[in-house]
């Protein structure tokens, strides 16, 4: 006699929304139920799926969010789970660890060198303070360049040493001077060198400036030089971000399939160290939404809670007005939002973070690198970056205003043509900035070029992963398994002459 399935109960009862649905009177329109595991809860699928995505967005639940909370049987699942997600997902969550790790030694290497230095200077303080002034100068002096090789080692150990020397361990070092001389041995005088360094300081003319030629441009640049100043760009970068994130939102809203709504949901960052003994969690809440939103967070703070606990009772009336409420609303934007949810793009790591933060600056550089050894094959891209030789006069850099900083070009002007020569001078100076900025080579242009396209990329590469997660997470469906290995007198099923009936009034 095969083993019975779910289709054989008389009665049927999710252990998350509390719905029961009987045998003669099935619910309209149907849903479908589940029996994933080994012991005899069962559920909607629906409200299955949507626990176990609520769960995999928590790390602290994500590694149980596959396995019956009673029997602890693994859920066998099946969706599209492409290659390319897969390889997506490990790489998202390599870099995560390897910045994390990174962000901790860059931690741990500040705060040692700091630490480093303090007790450097304490230690060169102390030493002076303990030997006298004129000892020091003649071991150390203030430069730090005149000191032996071996200071760098034997200072920093003062402080060690008295700190040490006042513990129970080391009764034996209880005398203050005593540290001194073990961390400082026998050195040759500096003096000499101390010497001879002022002596040319002193002795060294100062070089004179390079001579400017006046017969450079009046202003320092105009209204149709290109690129424009950074101040420029700085007043416009704003208005390029605003529709930059909008153009990004509608491709997104197209990509995904959702709806664009005029207010956006509660932002909720969780920034931590990753999997730690002691976890460092910074929790940033950002209330952006109407207070119609609350209810929602609520019932989702209700279903963390719930979720957490390792029993088969039933979930509480919060949980399952959330499930209802999921089911009304749009589930493109329920499968968008737990597709952010699956790929930490509200969960980022504070190691990521600052990593990813910190290294804008290089990462322009390269880009901007990049950028002019293409340029070189490509007479366009080298138009369109403004790659120039610097064309200094004179050798040297031209003052800001160029022959515009010299009273000789103001002289003989009268007041009218002073004053709209100033204000054409002031618009060549927000338009194309000074004589320095508009006749040098513009790295910074093709620098900020390079950041645009890096930023652009990589929101089209998350895009894409958020696009796979959400399709893998619409194409999920858990397998059901029949009753084996439980007692037949634990469930209530259907007998054979009630599904003969119930086919004969089907057929009828």
């Amino acid at each position: 006699m095969p083993a019975p399935t779910i289709d054989d109960l008389r009665v049927k009862q999710c252990y998350i929304c509390s719905d029961e649905e009987t045998y003669d009177h099935p619910q309209t329109p149907p849903r479908a139920w589940v029996h994933p595991c080994n012991c005899t809860l069962i559920a909607h699928e629906s409200c299955l799926l949507e626990w176990i995505k609520s769960s995999q967005g928590d790390k602290e639940r994500s590694k149980n969010a596959l396995k019956c909370p009673q029997c602890g049987a693994t859920y066998e699942m099946e969706s599209d789970n492409r290659l390319s997600l897969r390889i997506l997902n490990i790489v998202n969550k390599t870099v995560s660890n390897i910045c994390g790790g990174v962000a901790i030694v860059t931690v741990l290497s500040t705060v040692g060198g700091c630490f480093y230095v303090i007790c450097t200077a304490y230690g060169s303080w102390a030493v002076e303070q303990f030997l006298g002034r004129e000892m020091y100068d003649i071991l150390l002096t203030d430069d730090p360049s005149n000191w032996p090789w071996h200071a760098f080692l034997n200072l920093p150990l003062i402080p060690l040493s008295l700190l040490i020397s006042r513990t129970p361990l080391f009764d034996a070092l209880q005398v203050p001077a005593t540290p001194f001389f073990l961390a400082w041995p026998t050195s040759s005088p500096v003096v000499e060198t101390t010497q001879q360094r002022f002596s040319a300081h002193f002795s060294a003319s100062p070089s004179s400036p390079l001579p400017i030629s006046p017969s450079m441009p009046s202003f320092p640049g105009s209204l149709f030089r290109y690129p424009p100043s950074p101040l420029l760009m700085l007043i416009f970068i704003p208005v390029i971000r605003k529709l930059y994130n909008r153009s990004l939102n509608r491709l997104r809203n197209w990509a995904l399939g959702t709806k664009p709504s005029i207010q956006r949901p509660v932002r909720r960052v969780v920034w931590d160290f990753g999997q730690m003994p002691l976890p460092l969690r910074i929790r940033v809440v950002a209330n952006v939404a109407g207070a119609e939103d609350a209810p929602n967070n609520n019932n989702r703070q209700a279903n963390a809670n719930d979720a957490e606990q390792p029993n088969a009772n039933p979930i509480p009336n919060a949980d399952n007005n959330n499930v209802n409420a999921d089911e009304n609303a749009d589930p493109n934007n329920a499968n968008a939002l737990a597709a952010e949810r699956a790929v930490d793009l509200t969960h980022l790591s504070l190691g990521r973070t600052l990593i990813e933060t910190l290294s804008l600056p290089w990462i322009a550089n390269r880009a901007g690198r990049a950028l002019a050894r293409l340029a070189v094959y490509f007479p366009l891209l080298r138009r369109i970056l403004a790659i120039r030789q610097p064309r200094w006069h004179g050798g040297a850099v031209p003052p800001p205003l160029g022959a515009a900083s010299y009273p000789a070009f103001w002289a003989g002007m009268s007041e009218a043509r002073r004053v709209w020569t100033a204000v054409k001078v002031g618009l060549g100076l927000v338009w194309g900035g000074s004589a320095a900025w508009a006749e040098s080579d513009p790295v910074w242009w093709r620098n900020a070029i390079g950041l645009g396209l890096y930023i652009a990329a990589k929101d089209c590469i998350d895009l894409y992963h958020l696009w796979l997660t959400k399709r893998e997470l619409e194409t999920r469906r858990l397998k059901t398994r029949p009753f084996v290995g439980i007692d037949v007198g634990e469930l209530d099923l259907v007998s054979r002459e009630e599904r003969e009936n119930r086919l004969n009034s089907v057929l009828l």
